[in-house]
């Protein structure tokens, strides 16, 4: 009798460790869920410090586009007020004749000096409200 008593209090014992080697085992796979939660988390925090760096090159690139159909199709050498101004009316869904900001016409300003470096733009003038701008291939020589 005294036998069964101990092996039942082992095989109590046995069933206790094997419970807790059970809730052990579920703790470790939702830390394991956890840590690969984080880890995409962490992929996805640092792709979002990328976004701005994403935003601006876009911008940047899609100004750059505008200001150069601007360019290509104006008949005349333009302001660069004027290049500014088309380039939102053609990016505006409305089409409407807003005026552009100074941010607007600085960045206009920002993608006409590399294209002049280039020799994609001429630039005649060279006082700050009389600088005119035109695609090289849109002078009257080359027509």
């Amino acid at each position: 009798m005294a036998d069964s008593h101990i092996n039942s209090g082992i095989a109590n014992r046995i069933d206790k460790l094997i419970k807790h080697k059970q809730a052990l085992h579920k703790q470790i796979q939702e830390i394991d869920h956890q840590i690969h939660i984080l880890t995409q988390a962490a992929k996805i925090m640092g792709e979002i410090d990328q976004l701005p760096k994403l935003r601006t090159s876009a911008f940047k690139n899609s100004i750059k586009t505008l200001v150069v159909q601007v360019l290509k199709q104006a008949d005349k050498p333009l302001l660069t007020h004027e290049i500014a101004k088309q380039a939102l009316m053609l990016d505006s869904v409305e089409n409407t004749s807003a005026e552009p900001d100074k941010r607007q016409s600085k960045a206009v300003y920002n993608v006409l000096r590399p294209l002049v470096q280039q020799g994609l733009v001429i630039q005649t003038g060279i006082r700050k409200g009389e600088t005119r701008y035109q695609w090289a291939t849109n002078t009257p020589e080359s027509s």
